[in-house]
């Protein structure tokens, strides 16, 4: 999964002019500039000089980072496309990787093939169903209170059916910086739903912020990581548009989840209550997922558009303005 492109921001080569009297140079762009700058204009002399021969771009290699690619233009120019998002990643050996989120088996557990993010899914089990580690050995670690049986491999998925009971699933997704967790309930709950998780935290701290957010803090100062405050949605589009966008399709109405972080025993536990009346109600169609996003990136954006309001951090699309339906524009 790569994050859209943001746009692009065009350049002369090797070097940029100055801006015009009385003019400043635009606040929020800042392109890639490697240390070493005879290196850097070496080889955008040879990416310039083999896009001209090829009549096509050449990326500029020296210039790549996680949310930026340049390619050298066959008329002399630059070009580099930005990205909302970490898109590749460095390798050990100095190449790039493009992100692939795909869930392999690495050393007994479930790990995305390229991701910013560290994290790794249960094989099955007791134990952790999600970890996430960061550098100098903090770590962060859910965990589910039953067995979790084999799970089901759907691309960057891993799904364990049967988890959340009989009626219910587990879902845990990797994420590009991050990851996702669902509880899926297949048919209509006859009891109250209330959903436990317990935390284990190496050298983080956890605590609930004022937006809903559970945040995770090195040395009880430095936030390095973010449980986004959980949705809930039933099965099938809140309307007909709803259906046609690709990018919240097959979400129906939506309903409350509160969450809360209560810390009276050894380990803190993130507690899960769905909206009771909303499991009830007739108008609500199965299944009902209940969904939140662990990120190591510190900001997120939010949709806010005339079908409702989502959280939009687990997407690919960073969107504003309209979107067609089929039908009528749809205001974002």
């Amino acid at each position: 999964m790569a994050m859209v492109a943001a746009g692009q921001v065009t350049v002369p080569a090797l070097a940029a002019p100055a801006p015009a009297p009385g003019k400043k140079t635009p606040a929020g762009v800042t392109l890639p500039r490697p240390a070493d700058k005879v290196a850097n204009h070496a080889a955008q002399a040879a990416a310039l000089a083999a896009a001209k021969k090829q009549k096509k771009p050449v990326e500029v290699q020296s210039l790549t980072t996680e949310t930026t690619t340049t390619f050298a233009q066959p008329d002399g120019r630059l070009v580099t496309d930005v990205y909302a998002g970490a898109v590749q990643i460095k390798q050990a050996d100095g190449s790039w990787a493009k992100i692939d989120t795909t869930l392999v088996e690495s050393e007994g557990v479930l790990v995305p093939k390229v991701a910013k993010a560290d994290v790794r899914f249960s094989a099955g089990g007791r134990g952790p169903f999600a970890q996430a580690r960061r550098d100098g050995g903090k770590s962060i670690a859910l965990l589910w209170p039953s067995r979790l049986p084999e799970p089901q491999l759907k691309g960057n998925t891993a799904v364990y059916q049967g988890a959340a009971g009989a009626k219910g699933d587990l879902a845990a997704t990797a994420l590009p910086s991050g990851m996702r967790f669902d509880v899926v309930l297949r048919e209509r709950a006859t009891e109250p739903v209330e959903f436990r998780i317990p935390l284990e935290l190496n050298g983080l701290s956890a605590e609930s912020g004022e937006d809903g957010r559970l945040l995770f803090a090195r040395d009880k100062k430095e936030r390095i990581a973010s449980l986004d405050t959980p949705a809930m949605w039933g099965a099938g589009p809140a309307s007909q548009a709803a259906g046609s966008l690709g990018r919240h399709g097959g979400r129906g109405r939506a309903g409350a989840v509160t969450a809360k972080l209560d810390a009276s025993g050894k380990n803190k536990v993130l507690v899960l209550k769905p909206d009771a009346s909303f499991l009830a109600d007739p108008a609500t169609s199965y299944p009902v997922t209940i969904s939140s996003v662990f990120s190591t990136v510190p900001t997120a954006d939010t949709d806010v558009y005339s079908l409702g309001d989502w959280n939009n951090a687990d997407s690919e699309y960073l969107k504003a303005g309209t979107e067609s339906s089929g039908g009528s524009p749809v205001p974002i």
